[in-house]
């Protein structure tokens, strides 16, 4: 695992150490907000628990997620969404582990951008939080999987692409976007 977390830092992205098979608690005392690309702290933490699972704090690497889980209908949503909107730009995506076969799908989020809440039942949107990646393990006992790498993410949620979500009828999404008009 640290090697994982390590690659991931060095790529700017900001880990920090959860429970092993857990999704928390957090093994550090502030959670994601003591997520960093120090590698020094990084071996420190994995040092002392070797088999820990990778958080990653979002707000802190740039990046939103979209958490796709079907025990809550969110496969149906989702395609519901994909259907209203169209296919959305290939990104970073892991399969999550659980015997559902969830999803979280990764994008940049654009500079001054907030995202909160959900897209429809059983789909949310995180942000201002963390998502565990892969290879943690789940507490299913099933691995986190890369189903198209974090290292090679270029895809941007542009403020366009979330406005269109937004104007389509999906609530609970705030924008922070300093008064800017979706471009």
């Amino acid at each position: 695992m640290q090697a994982s977390a390590l690659a991931l830092a060095a790529k700017g992205f900001y880990v920090f150490p959860i429970h092993p098979r857990a999704k928390k608690p957090p093994l550090c005392k502030h959670g994601f907000q003591d997520a960093t690309t120090d590698a020094e702290q990084i071996r420190k933490w994995w040092a002392k628990t070797p088999n820990a699972n990778i958080g990653l704090a979002c707000v802190l690497s740039g990046i939103v997620v979209i958490d796709v889980d079907p025990r809550d209908h969110g496969s149906e949503t989702f395609a519901a969404l994909v259907a209203k909107l169209g296919e959305l730009p290939g990104t970073a995506e892991t399969a999550t582990g659980g015997a559902a076969g969830g999803r979280h799908l990764f994008f940049r989020a654009p500079p001054g951008a907030e995202f909160r809440g959900k897209l429809g039942q059983g789909v949310d949107v995180k942000h201002n939080g963390y998502v565990v990646v892969p290879p943690s393990i789940h507490p299913s006992g099933k691995p986190y999987v890369a189903v198209r790498s974090l290292h090679d993410m270029e895809t941007t949620a542009t403020k366009r692409g979330f406005a269109t979500v937004a104007s389509a009828g999906m609530r609970g999404i705030r924008f922070g976007l300093s008064g800017a008009e979706p471009s």
